[in-house]
């Protein structure tokens, strides 16, 4: 067993998350999710433990980034068991090692590659607060849709319409909460008793932690074993109706074909089923290190079960009175905007090849802070047509950014052109009219202590979005540009401002749409961000706005001909587009049979000339032709093997770049527009 890293923190955390990997996990995000929560970072811990003797390089970077950013680690306790390969894994063995490095009051065991909410923290300590005598689940509402893998931060909006577990918006689960496994049996193939428990550090000890008996090996493992004992001795099962898990698909999830120990058929183990009848409360087999703990704190004997004739106590909940049910406002939907036409489909590329050249930006800024501000409209409940206009208004904040760092050089004021305001002036059309409103409110405070004296109403609601978009963004974002603070530091950094640099409805909009802005915040990292999200994107039933579909876009615009569909090359920006329908299953038609590799659900991406390539894992030579899809660039088309591609990308990239050196960027976007 090694130890990678270990919590050296002076003080004890009061909750402890542990993670199990056995070299399966693809994506880390849960790690990324635990890292942006509402609860200060020194109030909870998370530990790491992988079963075989693997490091993965993606977990290595992901802490690399957060400390180069001077952000705590996303992992505090990293384990590596180091078990031989071909041995199967132990969930339990790494359960039970992952609680003796535990440190805090209350130990949680997690799906790691579940995606949680900004409040997970803060949930679970409210919930022992108010009962220490429970032990905790939460339910994980999952999906089988495809379109999330690889995995691509989605927020929870776009998993509820296609998810498996929900019926009328209720998870099937949580029907019958007000009971426990003790009292409905039955309730163990409704429920994931796997996907979140929790229960005191004090609770686990006294009953002697996870049995490590053979029979729970692979995948027949989980926390209902201990639950049953946990319950015979008297506590109480509570499925929390505050917090919900949300999971998409990956290869290996079902754990089929997978050994296993003694089972019912359907993936539970008879083994701790039979804890119904003996009335168990301690393992069968139990670690040893843990026993010496039991019998130091609590004496040799274990927890005494419940009389003869008596049944667990269930716990006493509400009915929940808020299902989750499709917030219409999330829903893919088309575009609500006559001026909707390719132009700003396009503007963002163009804004982000700028940010890449003349920032220097590690991801970019224009479409993130869009998103922001488009989350906040949707949380106010504002038209979708004006959450679109404050959708390219917050870009031409980007746009102005982009233009003080290029004018630093030769213009010693360092200002701003001003060009939002300059192109509304020149077309008085939307969206740019809402831009031009949001420009000009630059340097307001609510308070009314800002650059012109404007307060409350006198600032247009546009301009009080993207402002607070733009300051979140500036707090929170791993671009390089300045040092970031903690999404918990964040958070009360905004609701401080209330009042003072924000408006007090926005910024309990940006309270209720927390995980959605975290979920913008995770994708723009990765690359995952869509155009235009979340004002529109691809309803596989039919409603087409704007998607990035592999190689392509996907957009919806007004014709005089009527509404159409129009394919945008990805690769190409030099057409207006190469396929226009008026029939969605054409659409779909064409981009499916011109992808570059249909159904290919690899990562072996390789960014060029003007934009994708992609290569099957282990490729040494391959025709180029047979690969690509589209007008790729005519020096890559003559490329055969992999050496000569990579030549005829690097000339090519070495000339755009002497190109960029020498050419004013700025001009060439206002003659665009312009044009």
């Amino acid at each position: 067993m090694t130890v990678i890293r270990q919590n050296d923190r002076a003080n004890d955390p009061k909750v402890s998350f542990v993670l199990l990997d056995w070299g399966c996990r693809e994506s880390f995000h849960t790690l990324e999710y635990l890292a942006n929560q509402v609860t200060p970072r020194d109030r909870y811990e998370v530990i790491w433990v992988e079963y075989y003797d693997r490091r993965p390089s993606q977990l290595d970077e992901l802490i690399a980034r957060y400390e180069k950013h001077g952000l705590p680690s996303p992992v505090d306790t990293w384990i590596i068991m180091a078990r031989p390969k071909g041995e199967v894994f132990r969930k339990h063995w790494m359960n039970n090692l992952g609680f003796l490095h535990s440190r805090g009051d209350i130990v949680v065991f997690i799906d790691s590659d579940a995606i949680i909410s900004t409040t997970i923290v803060e949930t679970i300590m409210k919930e022992f607060e108010n009962d220490p005598d429970v032990i905790l689940y939460l339910e994980e509402i999952r999906t089988s849709d495809k379109r999330f893998y690889p995995f691509c931060y989605p927020s929870k909006h776009e998993i509820i319409p296609v998810a498996g577990n929900l019926a009328n918006g209720v998870p099937l689960g949580m029907r019958n909460f007000r009971c426990g496994l003790m009292a409905d049996p039955t309730l163990i193939h409704s429920r994931n008793y796997g996907a979140c428990f929790a229960a005191r550090r004090d609770d686990l000890t006294r009953f002697g932690g996870w049995d490590e008996h053979d029979d729970y090996s692979g995948y027949i493992a989980g926390p209902y074993e201990m639950s049953l004992r946990m319950e015979w001795g008297g506590k109480r099962e509570r499925w929390s109706f505050l917090e919900l898990l949300w999971h998409t698909p990956h290869p290996g999830n079902d754990g089929i074909n997978n050994f296993s120990g003694p089972h019912d058929g359907k993936g539970v183990s008879t083994t701790a089923m039979e804890i119904l009848k003996t009335k168990r409360t301690l393992p069968l087999k139990e670690n040893p290190e843990i026993r010496a703990m039991r019998i130091k704190q609590f004496g040799p004997k274990g927890p005494p079960p419940l009389p003869q004739n008596a049944v667990a106590p269930s716990t006493s909940q509400p009915t929940p009175t808020s299902p989750i049910k499709p917030d219409s406002r999330w829903l893919p939907q088309r575009p609500a905007s006559p001026w909707n036409t390719g132009m700003f489909h396009l503007l963002p590329k163009v804004l982000m090849e700028m940010e890449t050249r003349i920032c220097d930006y590690e991801y970019p800024r224009t479409h993130v802070i869009a998103s922001y501000a488009s989350i906040l409209a949707k949380q106010l409940k504002l038209p979708p047509s004006q959450v679109e206009e404050i959708y390219v208004a917050a870009m031409f904040t980007s746009m102005d950014n982009i233009c003080d760092v290029a004018a630093a050089g030769s213009d010693a004021s360092g200002n701003g052109t001003g060009i939002g305001q300059s192109l509304a002036d020149l077309l008085n059309a939307q969206p740019l009219i809402t831009a031009a409103k949001v420009e000009r409110a630059k340097g307001e405070r609510f308070d009314g202590t800002g650059k012109e004296g404007l307060r409350a109403g006198q600032i247009a609601l546009e301009a009080r979005i993207v402002d607070l978009a733009e300051g979140f963004d500036e707090l929170v974002n791993l671009r390089g540009t300045s040092r970031p603070v903690s999404f918990h530091e964040a958070y009360r950094t905004i609701c401080e401002d209330s009042g003072k640099r924000f408006d007090p409805k926005v910024v309990d909009a940006f309270k209720e749409s927390a995980d959605d802005l975290v979920s913008v915040h995770l994708r723009a990292q990765h690359d995952t961000l869509p155009l235009m999200y979340p004002c529109l994107q691809l309803d596989p039933k039919g409603n087409v706005g704007t998607l990035k579909f592999s190689d392509f876009y996907i957009a919806y615009v007004a014709t005089d001909a009527g509404p159409q569909y129009v394919v945008l090359p990805a690769w190409d920006n030099s057409k207006d587009w190469i396929f226009m329908s008026s029939n969605v299953e054409a659409i779909m038609a064409y981009v499916t049979t011109h992808m570059i590799m249909a159904d290919y659900y690899g990562h072996n991406i390789i960014l060029c000339a003007n934009r994708f390539f992609a290569l099957r894992h282990g490729t040494q030579d391959f025709s180029l032709r047979n690969f690509c899809c589209g007008q790729y660039g005519r020096a890559c088309l003559t490329a055969e093997g992999v050496p000569e591609l990579k030549r005829a990308i690097l000339r090519r990239r070495i000339r755009e770049k002497i190109r960029q050196i020498w050419v004013a960027p700025i001009k060439r976007v206002v003659k665009w527009f312009v044009k």
